[in-house]
């Protein structure tokens, strides 16, 4: 998903997984490289519990998808 805001494009991925493997972070990371200078604040979602920084992209839980500031 892309949310367009005043001040760039916010990719959020969502996957389904309990845990995150490197890999999972490859689709925002190429998305990032072709978006550039419009990219900002990459976000994933997921189904497991605890929500933090991974890679230059802000984690967090699907219960908790609320809490973004985006």
């Amino acid at each position: 998903m892309i949310i367009e805001r005043s001040t760039g494009l916010c990719p959020v991925e969502i996957k389904s997984g309990w845990t995150l493997k490197e890999d999972a972070f490859a689709g925002l990371r190429k998305w990032l490289q072709l978006a550039g200078q419009d990219a900002e604040y990459p976000c994933l979602c997921y189904s497991g519990e605890e929500g933090y920084e991974r890679s230059g992209v802000t984690v967090v839980p699907w219960r908790r998808v609320s809490e973004l500031n985006i």
